[in-house]
């Protein structure tokens, strides 16, 4: 045991946040890995890493780490946003919708999700578009 608290890990996922926003999706990609080993059922782990799948193309990873955040925080919406997208991504159309129609109905009353509403809007507009 390192004898951490999730606290002493907001430093890391600020700087793995500031690497997805740059666009350096490996090098988030490897740091969310790392947290997620030293702690595997830390939820904002996971969504980092499925974020940083998504963008590094390694979308079936992506869909493990959004299954997880699902079975962890089921009423959030963020694991069915990320395994919609990544079933976007590996072109299961009827999934994604499926999996983004949930995320949608989880952000419902929630003013603080706005921005994960529209992404999830978004998302759900391509998959329903073919």
């Amino acid at each position: 045991q390192l004898g951490l608290t999730p606290g002493d890990m907001y430093g890391a996922i600020v700087q793995a946040n500031e690497k997805l926003t740059a666009g350096d999706a490996m090098g988030a990609f490897s740091d969310f890995a790392t947290m997620v080993l030293m702690d595997p059922t830390a939820v904002e782990f996971q969504i980092g890493l499925a974020e940083a799948a998504i963008m590094a193309g390694h979308s079936e990873l992506a869909l493990q780490a959004a299954a997880i955040v699902i079975t962890e925080t089921p009423d959030r919406p963020e694991g069915f946003y990320l395994s919609g997208r990544a079933c976007l991504a590996m072109g299961e159309r009827e999934l994604a919708v499926e999996d983004l129609t949930q995320a949608l109905a989880n952000c419902e009353g929630k003013s603080d999700l706005a921005h994960v509403a529209a992404s999830t809007k978004h998302f759900l507009s391509v998959a329903q578009a073919e």
